[in-house]
């Protein structure tokens, strides 16, 4: 883990478990302030996993019951957790990053393309 997600995993308080029989690539439980990962993932997707669910950690912490209340409340949060984890690979790799790939790697709308070549 780099030291700017350790630093983002402590300011939260996050505990980080692993778990070779996790179904999705990564849950956050907010209830105890838990990221729980799939232990199978290659690196890549390990890091992505964890920086979408802090995604979730960081903006709806204290949001659990809305996400669970109705389909439209929880697609903006997962576009919310989706957006912190580009954003983070955006700004890491800044200088060399190509935005159709972006897209690519993704699998996000052509909207992205638009706010994140900013």
């Amino acid at each position: 883990m780099d030291a700017q997600i350790l630093e983002i995993v402590e300011k939260l308080n996050i505990t980080i478990v692993y778990d070779e029989f996790l179904e999705d690539h990564g849950k956050y439980l907010p209830i105890v302030n838990i990221i729980v990962l799939n232990s199978k993932l290659n690196d890549f997707d390990m890091k992505r996993a964890l920086l979408h669910e802090l995604g979730h950690a960081s903006e709806d912490q204290d949001n659990y019951e809305l996400y669970k209340l109705s389909f439209v409340l929880k697609s903006k949060m997962e576009y919310a957790a989706n957006r912190f984890m580009i954003s983070y690979f955006t700004s890491e790799y800044d200088d060399i990053y190509n935005y159709s790939q972006l897209i690519e790697e993704f699998s996000i709308g052509m909207g992205y393309d638009v706010k994140y070549a900013k």
